[in-house]
C-alpha cells in the first residue's frame, strides 16, 4: 500500500480544527489504500478513496471528517471500511444554512471486501455539531469492486449524488416549516427507538429506557422548538451521542450508549431520515 497524499490540501473537521494530510492518515489510513487486501480474489478491483478525493478537491470540495471501523485484525487495518465527509469550500468559509444545516457528501469504502464504494448525501447541523445521513432512496450510489470501469463509475456516481443537493435542501426547508404536536413527535421517536433497539417477541421495545419521550429532550435552548426538522435532529442527537438517562422497565437507573460504529451510525441515520419521510409525507 502506498501512502498517497497527492492533491490533499489541509482541511477542517466538524470541530473546525484544521488537519494536515498526515492527520487524515492517522485517523483513517485505509482512505489511502490503493491495493486490495490479500484475502481478495483477482476479480476484486481496489478503489483508492484518496484518488476520488483528488477529483472532488479539484471541484472545490474539502474533507470535513474521516474515520474508519475498528479492526482487531492488524493485517486488515489499512484496508478496512472508512467514512469520509466532504463539504464544498464555500460552505466552510461562508455556509449557506437551510434549517441551520449545510450539505455534505459522505463516502464509504473498503478494500478488504467489507464494503462497496458508496457515496451518499448528508447534512451537517451547525448548532449541535451533528451530521444526519440522507436515506438511500433519495441520494445514494453504490459501486461494487468488480469490472473494468470501477473508478469511472465511482466518479460518475459521485456527481449523480451531487445533483440531488437542491432536492434535499428543499425537503429540509419544508420540514422546517411544519409544526408537530407532541403525539406526532412521540410517534417519530418511537419509530426511531424501534429502529435503534428493536422489538422483542411480544412486540415490546427493547430499549434501555422505558419512555421514548426522553429522546425528545433538547440539549440546548435553540432546540426547544417544535418544527419537524428540529425534532428530527433532537432525536438523532440523543440517539447517536447516547447518555440519555432514565430507568429501565425494572426501575434500574440506566443511560443509553453512544453509537461509535461506522456501520451502525450510517444505518440509524438513514433510518431516521426514512422514518421522517414516511411520517411527514
Amino acid at each position: 500500500m502506498t501512502q498517497n497524499l497527492r492533491g490533499f490540501a489541509p482541511f477542517r473537521t466538524t470541530s473546525n480544527t484544521i488537519l494536515t494530510p498526515s492527520d487524515v492518515y492517522r485517523r483513517a489510513p485505509s482512505v489511502f489504500a490503493d491495493s486490495a487486501h490479500s484475502s481478495r480474489s483477482e476479480r476484486f478491483v481496489p478503489v483508492s478513496t484518496a484518488n476520488v478525493l483528488d477529483a472532488l478537491l479539484g471541484e472545490g470540495y474539502v474533507v470535513t471528517d474521516a474515520q474508519q471501523s475498528r479492526c482487531r485484525d492488524a493485517d486488515r487495518r489499512e484496508f478496512t471500511k472508512h467514512l469520509v465527509r466532504l463539504r464544498h469550500r464555500d460552505q466552510v468559509s461562508n455556509p449557506t444554512l437551510v434549517g441551520g444545516s449545510v450539505p455534505e457528501l459522505l463516502i464509504t469504502n473498503a478494500n478488504d471486501g467489507a464494503s462497496a464504494f458508496n457515496v451518499g448525501f448528508g447534512v451537517y447541523r451547525l448548532v449541535c455539531s451533528n451530521g444526519l445521513v440522507i436515506g438511500k432512496q433519495l441520494a445514494n450510489v453504490s459501486v461494487r469492486h468488480t469490472g473494468n470501469s470501477v473508478l469511472d463509475d465511482v466518479i460518475e456516481g459521485t456527481y449523480k449524488v451531487l445533483e440531488s443537493t437542491d432536492e434535499v435542501l428543499d425537503k429540509i426547508e419544508h420540514w422546517s416549516s411544519i409544526q408537530l404536536a407532541l403525539p406526532e413527535q412521540v410517534q417519530i421517536a418511537q419509530r426511531v427507538a424501534e429502529a435503534r433497539w428493536g422489538l422483542d417477541a411480544q412486540g415490546k421495545l427493547q430499549a434501555p429506557i422505558n419512555n421514548v419521550n426522553q429522546l425528545l429532550r433538547p440539549q440546548r435552548w435553540e432546540d426547544n422548538r417544535d418544527d419537524a426538522w428540529t425534532v428530527i435532529n433532537r432525536i438523532q442527537e440523543n440517539i447517536v451521542r447516547g447518555g440519555v438517562a432514565g430507568r429501565s422497565a425494572n426501575g434500574r437507573r440506566v443511560s443509553t450508549r453512544a453509537i461509535n460504529s461506522v456501520d451502525e451510525n450510517l444505518r440509524i441515520n438513514r433510518a431516521i431520515w426514512s422514518i421522517a419521510e414516511e411520517v411527514l409525507a
